[in-house]
C-alpha cells in the first residue's frame, strides 16, 4: 500500500498486488493526474508491505519538487514593473535567488531582476534559474531574444550568467547554451568592493541571442542562470522576444576620435552592430561637426550577420582648436526604417 501526496493533499492511496522475489524491482502506476502550472511538492510513502507495517521504514519515503511550466504568448517584453506571469524562479539551495528590485537604467526608479551574489553565503558554483513559460515558435518568421545586463566584478570574481534554451521540457543540464559570460566578459561597470547597483543606463549592456534554429518547435523555454562565485550582483532587465523580421542597426560606440586628440584632421571610426534579425547589407550615416551642415555617407555590401559587429570609417573631418561637437546617426538599414531608432 502506497500513499501519493501532492502539495500536502493526499491524491491517492493504492494497494498493489505484487509477486516480487528478493532484490527484484517493478514500476508502479497511479491514476493519471492533471497538474496545474507551477512548482509542486510530491511524495510517496509505503504504508503496508504484505498487509503489515514495513519492517524497514528508513527507505519507505521519497519526495521531490515537480515544476509544470505555463504556456506563454509570443512575442513578449518583460520589464519587471510587475511580476511576469508564467515565469518560474528555481532556487535549488533555498538561499538567495533572483528578485525584483529598483535598479536605475533609463529612469532612476527602473525595476529589474537582481541576483545578490555579493551576499551569497552558500558554496561557490550554486545556481539560480529564472525560467520562461513554454513558447510556441512553430509559425514565427523570426526569433530573436534581447535583454539588458548590468554587472560589476568584486576583485577577481567570476560570477557567471548563462542563457540556456530548453525544448520539450528538457532538464537544464540537457539544454543548449547560447549565452555564457563571466567575470571580465560579463562586466558592464568598473570593479568595486561595494555591493553593485547600476547608477544609470551607461552601466547596462544590451545582449542579443539568435533563436532561429528553434523556429518550428512548439515547446521552447529560456533559462537565465546565475552561477555564484562569491562576487557581486547581477541584474537583468527588458527581456524581449522579437518574432518579426527586423532591420536594426546599432551604433555601439565611436572609436575615433577620442575625447582628446592632437590631430586637426581625423577619420571618424564607428563600431556598429546588426541588432536586427536579417542580414545587414547597407546603411546611411548622417554626421555633422560643430553645428555645420549634415553630411551623408552611404555604406553598401556590409554583410553583417545578426549580433555581429563591424568597424566602419567615415570620410575625414576637420576639427578646430578647443572643443568640437561631432554628431552621428545611423539611418535606413537595408534601405528601410530602423526597428529601434533610439
Amino acid at each position: 500500500r502506497i500513499r501519493f501526496v501532492m502539495d500536502g493533499i493526499t491524491q491517492q492511496t493504492k494497494d498493489f498486488a505484487l509477486s516480487l522475489d528478493p532484490q527484484e524491482a517493478v514500476n508502479l502506476d497511479f491514476s493519471t493526474l492533471t497538474i496545474p502550472s507551477g512548482a509542486h511538492d510530491i511524495s510517496f510513502r509505503v504504508l503496508l508491505t504484505n498487509g503489515v507495517i514495513d519492517a524497514g521504514s528508513y527507505n519507505d519515503f521519497q519526495s521531490s519538487t515537480v515544476i509544470v511550466p505555463a504556456f506563454g504568448s509570443v512575442p513578449f517584453a518583460e520589464n519587471f514593473t510587475s511580476s511576469p506571469p508564467g515565469w518560474i524562479t528555481q532556487n535549488p539551495d533555498g538561499q538567495i535567488t533572483w528578485e525584483t528590485v529598483t535598479a536605475p537604467n533609463e529612469m532612476a526608479g527602473n525595476k529589474a531582476l537582481k541576483l545578490n551574489s555579493f551576499e551569497y553565503e552558500d558554496k561557490i558554483g550554486e545556481i539560480d534559474i529564472f525560467l520562461s513559460p513554454v513558447l510556441d515558435l512553430t509559425s514565427v518568421p523570426a526569433a530573436t531574444v534581447t535583454f539588458d545586463v548590468a554587472y560589476a566584478r568584486y576583485q577577481s570574481s567570476e560570477d557567471r550568467l548563462q542563457v540556456v534554451v530548453l525544448t520539450n521540457c528538457q532538464d537544464i543540464s540537457e539544454g543548449t547554451i547560447l549565452f555564457n559570460k563571466s567575470g571580465e566578459q560579463l562586466r558592464t561597470a568598473p570593479s568595486t568592493s561595494q555591493p553593485f547597483t547600476p547608477s544609470n543606463a551607461t552601466q547596462w549592456r544590451k545582449e542579443l541571442i539568435d533563436l532561429s534554429v528553434f523556429i518550428g518547435m512548439d515547446k521552447v523555454q529560456l533559462a537565465f542562470i546565475g552561477i555564484n562565485d562569491w562576487g557581486n550582483n547581477i541584474y537583468l532587465d527588458n527581456i524581449t522576444l522579437i518574432t518579426e523580421q527586423t532591420r536594426d542597426a546599432s551604433l555601439v560606440r565611436m572609436i575615433t576620435p577620442s575625447v582628446v586628440t592632437c590631430e586637426q584632421q581625423v577619420t571618424p571610426k564607428l563600431l556598429i552592430q546588426n541588432a536586427g534579425s536579417v542580414l545587414l547589407n547597407s546603411l546611411v550615416v548622417e554626421y555633422g561637426i560643430n553645428n555645420g551642415p549634415v553630411q551623408t555617407f552611404a555604406l553598401n555590401n556590409l554583410n553583417v550577420s545578426f549580433g555581429a559587429e563591424k568597424e566602419i570609417d567615415l570620410p575625414p573631418i576637420n576639427l578646430i582648436e578647443s572643443e568640437n561637437a561631432l554628431t552621428v546617426a545611423l539611418k535606413d538599414p537595408n534601405g528601410g526604417s530602423d526597428h529601434n531608432p533610439d
